[in-house]
């Protein structure tokens, strides 16, 4: 089934023409999706239990959108740039989810500021509960 999101500042979010409440998507997932650079966090604690079941969706905008419905809890992203999350970012917040900027708060962008070399790691979540959970694991992706 084909799936179309329409998402409006302060308005909400409609799934196919009908509006979807944040409290809809409150599935207990035990899956977080990776991006395929976040995987690396894994090998920096080869000794430690990641804390949920693993999912590779393949795109930064899909993976999110994956939180913003419930079908995980959360998703960790290395190297996301600004025309890859936006869309997302904005179903987020408008779903009541988390995101922990890791590094670059687009918040703080300057007019024409050269977005072409700027990645947005970042952590979203269902809630700040699972972002503490996740921002050992997030944090990681900063180290050299």
């Amino acid at each position: 089934m084909k799936k179309k999101f329409v998402s409006i500042k302060g308005k909400g979010v409609w799934l196919n023409h009908k509006k979807i409440s944040p409290k809809q998507n409150n599935h207990q997932s035990e899956c977080i999706s990776l991006c395929s650079r976040s995987i690396k966090i894994l090998q920096k604690k080869p000794t430690s239990v990641f804390p949920g079941k693993i999912r590779l969706l393949g795109v930064s905008s899909l993976n999110l959108t994956s939180v913003a419905m419930g079908q995980t809890f959360g998703a960790i992203e290395s190297t996301p740039k600004i025309w890859d999350i936006a869309a997302a970012w904005l179903l987020l917040e408008e779903l009541n989810c988390c995101i922990n900027w890791l590094e670059t708060d687009p918040l703080n962008l300057v007019s024409g500021q050269n977005l072409g070399n700027v990645n947005f790691p970042l952590i979203a979540c269902r809630s700040k509960e699972k972002i503490e959970i996740l921002k050992p694991w997030g944090n990681l992706l900063l180290e050299k």
